[in-house]
């Protein structure tokens, strides 16, 4: 079976659902890298009074804002394989497997 389209919107959700969650993970980290001392003395002072002014907001920004790259990357992605890399390689090959037992 060759996969010759992939649905631009699909994509894009479903990239942006993966990405909302890197986000969240990198959120946490930040607010522990903010909030340890011994990490914290590690960002020079511009930074840390950056990072701090928004604190616990990190874990609810992070998530948002990556879930909106991750939606744009996915549409841009499709569109790229949909218009350019279908027409250069013929598609991408798949192979289904039905797991029912018989």
């Amino acid at each position: 079976m060759i996969l010759k389209k992939i649905n631009v919107l699909s994509l894009g959700y479903v990239l942006a659902i993966l990405y909302a969650l890197m986000g969240f993970v990198q959120g946490i980290l930040m607010v522990i890298q903010i909030k340890v001392p011994a990490l914290a003395s590690q960002l020079d002072a511009v930074s840390l009074t950056g990072l701090s002014t928004l604190s616990y907001w990190w874990i609810l920004v992070m998530p948002i804002f990556m879930a909106v790259l991750g939606f744009l990357a996915g549409i841009v992605l499709a569109l790229v394989y949909n218009l350019i890399i279908v027409r250069i390689t013929g598609g991408l090959k798949v192979e289904l497997v039905d797991n029912k037992k018989k």
